[in-house]
């Protein structure tokens, strides 16, 4: 039962978890290795070549086996590490939009507060003067009669 094991790409990682019944989990696919299998017959299974390798994954999607091809590793390893990148820029886009917006937000709530204390202080109708406040000049109107606006 093996300890340790290397990927194609060379990578080494330990067997965490092993059973009395001589199988183990591969520790880069997460795969259960059964002895009894048996042996790895390389091209009677299907492989380029026969296997002289000993114990491996049986996966053959694995990276750990060694039949799987490095060139189709190296490929996949770098798309992985493409995404990861791609990941973390739309999570910092994320983070700046969403400071950007709670900024935003702060300074319409400031400007419609100055807007609304301004007309109170001057007798003017809050509602007309904060209509269109955070987004073009207030109008500042004193009505004769009951703001249109109340209905």
């Amino acid at each position: 039962m093996p300890t340790q094991i290397t990927d194609v790409l060379g990578r080494v990682r330990d067997v965490r978890h092993t059973w009395p019944d001589g199988s183990w989990e591969c520790p880069f696919c997460f795969a259960g290795f059964d002895p009894s299998r048996g042996p790895c017959r390389g091209r009677a299974q299907g492989y380029r070549e026969d296997c002289g390798k000993g114990e491996h994954c049986q996966n053959p999607a694995c990276f750990a086996n060694p039949h799987y091809p490095v060139e189709r590793a190296r490929e996949v390893m770098a798309a992985e590490e493409r995404k990861r990148v791609e990941e973390a820029q739309r999570a910092e886009i994320a983070e700046f939009q969403r400071k950007y917006a709670e900024e935003q937000a702060a300074e319409r709530r400031e400007k419609i507060a100055a807007i609304r204390a301004e007309a109170e202080s001057r007798g003017f109708c809050v509602r007309c003067a904060v209509k269109d406040a955070p987004y073009r000049t207030p109008k500042y109107i004193k009505h004769r009669t009951r703001c249109p606006f109340d209905r």
